[in-house]
């Protein structure tokens, strides 16, 4: 475990969010140019606030126990982006407010990869600390004791990958919504098929459903490990107005397997294999002018892992603000 976290900090410090090759100066683009363009300003530079999203959700067979929803708090970051047509890097500091007081733990790397056909997602993340975010829920069906909102024993760990092919690229672009190196000139679309390779696993010192003494011994869950493979299959739409305005719309979803393993508190193991299902979504909106562009964009998917009655639902992604502004360096330079 050293090891990751290491790897992940080192990382962190400069993430990677997105890369993919151009054609060389004067080589033509195979795309249609009245449906997509690359900006003639290569150089950009943006400032953005980012809100990283990990949460557990667990529902047990016990119908009178509500779910269990585990959430890190400390999870926004501001920092500056430095991009060269469609490769860049995102430099940013986690702001720890909420958590100042609390003992926690975390890494979580995110790198988006946006290219002309494909797209790739790569995550790694790790959270010791969690809070029970609707902890409401329990003050009448099954009482927690004062302060066992926040669980310090709780660790989650999570690694993935996940790949998307857009069939229409030619006249689609996934550059321009999400790190504007393009822009999306007219109304356009594309099918999308993929899929990912993912792992999720959690533990903790004692169960993590609260009040498992509501629960059959079996069923108070203490640790759990999944690796999952699923597909993907969906629909991706930009709609463009006022020449620079656009907002742009994914959704995806596939089935898969999961090879799941639990332990509980009697230290009893259980394992198996699964089906499972997955869901996705990215959404980005804002105004991208020659040299000025702003806006929102968010990275959404989900897991839900069957276990006989028992249900993990993962969820992860990233809500992004920013603005940015291309530099013109060769304007004033005499030509010679």
């Amino acid at each position: 475990m050293k090891t990751w976290l290491t790897l992940l900090f080192l990382v962190t410090i400069s993430q990677l969010s997105a890369t993919g090759s151009e054609f060389p100066k004067g080589r033509p683009d195979s795309r249609d140019s009245t449906c997509v363009r690359t900006c003639e300003l290569p150089w950009s530079f943006r400032i953005y606030t980012v809100n990283k999203i990990s949460e557990m959700i667990l529902r047990t067979p016990n119908d009178s126990l509500p779910a269990a929803t585990y959430n890190p708090r400390s999870k926004i970051a501001v920092g500056v982006g430095v991009f060269y047509r469609s490769v860049g890097i995102w430099t940013g500091l986690r702001i720890d407010i909420l958590d100042k007081d609390k003992k926690t733990l975390a890494y979580d790397l995110q790198l988006n990869q946006y290219a002309k056909r494909f797209t790739n997602d790569l995550y790694l993340q790790y959270y010791e600390g969690v809070y029970l975010d609707n902890a409401f829920d329990y003050r009448f069906s099954s009482p927690i004791p004062p302060g066992a909102e926040f669980r310090n024993d709780i660790r989650t760990f999570s690694i993935g990958l996940n790949t998307n092919y857009y069939s229409n690229w030619k006249h689609f672009s996934t550059r321009a919504p999400f790190i504007q190196s393009e822009l999306q000139l007219k109304n356009a679309g594309s099918a999308i098929l993929g899929g990912s390779l993912n792992n999720f696993s959690f533990n903790a010192d004692s169960s993590v459903i609260p009040n498992a003494k509501y629960l059959h011994p079996g069923q108070a869950v203490q640790s759990g490990s999944f690796y999952t493979i699923a597909g993907n299959i969906g629909y991706a739409y930009t709609f463009v107005w006022s020449k620079y305005g656009y907002i742009n719309m994914n959704a995806i979803a596939g089935p898969g397997l999961t090879r799941w393993e639990y332990l509980v508190e009697d230290a009893s193991g259980f394992k198996g294999v699964r089906p499972m299902l997955r869901f996705g979504g990215r959404i980005s909106a804002g105004y991208n002018w020659d040299r000025f562009f702003t806006g929102m964009s968010a990275v959404i998917d989900q897991f839900n892992i069957f276990y006989n009655r028992n249900t993990v639902n993962y969820v992860f992604g990233n809500v992004r603000l920013f603005v940015g502004y291309r530099p013109d360096f060769n304007r004033g330079r005499s030509n010679r």
